[in-house]
């Protein structure tokens, strides 16, 4: 059976750059493995503070990547990936 990977690590930085606080108006790097899977695309949901977005990421190989801003106020940032999957 051929294995499936679909992996995201935020404390390694190989995912997640920088890592941990950051200055506000800080870029952040995000990543997420997707080897051996056939997928559409992935979008990155992300909440800085009250605000809220849909980041398409882009193919690079196994990854899916993008970059965003940290908020201009301290606050936390939440974040998940909608994986698309081709339909059955």
């Amino acid at each position: 059976m051929n294995e499936q990977i679909l992996l995201h690590n935020s404390q390694a930085n190989v995912f997640r750059e920088p890592y941990g606080a950051v200055e506000v108006g800080t870029e952040i790097f995000l990543r997420i493995k997707t080897e051996s899977l056939d997928i559409e695309g992935i979008d990155l949901r992300v909440w800085n503070g009250a605000e809220e977005a849909i980041v398409p990421m882009l193919k690079n190989n196994d990854y899916y990547e993008c970059k965003f801003l940290s908020s201009s106020k301290p606050r936390n940032v939440w974040y998940y990936f909608i994986v698309h999957f081709y339909p059955f």
